[in-house]
């Protein structure tokens, strides 16, 4: 039964096929037209005299509209930009940390620090805090031990020179740990 179907079918399709391609290429059958003898009498006749008609002069060929190009090439990109020059190195840090200095201190509050710096080069004694700057560089956290100076793209921390030194309060009790 399914053969049969596929049978029918295919018979079917042929046949469609070849309806159209009749009906495509069949020859076309030309219409009686009598336009030209209808299109002729409403014309006004031709002057009747002996004369020729005028020339008319006609304008000079214009050699420079070809000799325009036909393609244009993009133009040249732009050079690359000169990279840039790396920053120039900070000079060496030569700070001495003297002293962190505890400002501050109830249970309540955040505790802060200070820290006294020397600076050798301008013979003087600098109290800084967190977010100061020194010789170029931020001081980006200050604890009991140690500051932490950002530069560029590093971080470096300096500490007490005296490995037992604590740091100093402005209350009661500042002279040793916690």
């Amino acid at each position: 039964m399914n053969l049969r179907r596929t049978h029918f079918a295919a018979a079917t399709s042929l046949a469609a096929i070849a309806l159209a391609a009749w009906w495509a290429l069949r020859p076309l059958g030309v219409p009686a037209f009598d336009g030209a003898a209808s299109v002729a009498s409403q014309l006004p006749p031709p002057p009747l005299s002996d004369q020729p008609l005028p020339r008319r002069k006609l304008a000079a060929l214009d050699l420079t509209a070809f000799s325009t190009p036909l393609w244009v090439a993009p133009p040249v990109p732009p050079a690359p930009p000169a990279p840039a020059e790396p920053p120039k190195p900070l000079p060496p840090l030569k700070v001495q940390v003297i002293a962190i200095v505890r400002d501050g201190g109830n249970a309540d509050k955040h505790e802060e620090f200070t820290v006294l710096v020397y600076d050798p080069d301008a013979d003087r004694l600098l109290s800084l805090r967190t977010g100061d700057q020194i010789a170029g560089r931020t001081i980006a956290r200050i604890t009991e031990i140690s500051v932490e100076l950002r530069e560029r793209d590093r971080t470096r921390v300096i500490a007490l020179s005296d490995a037992g030194a604590t740091a100093i309060g402005n209350g009661a009790g500042s002279g040793g740990g916690r």
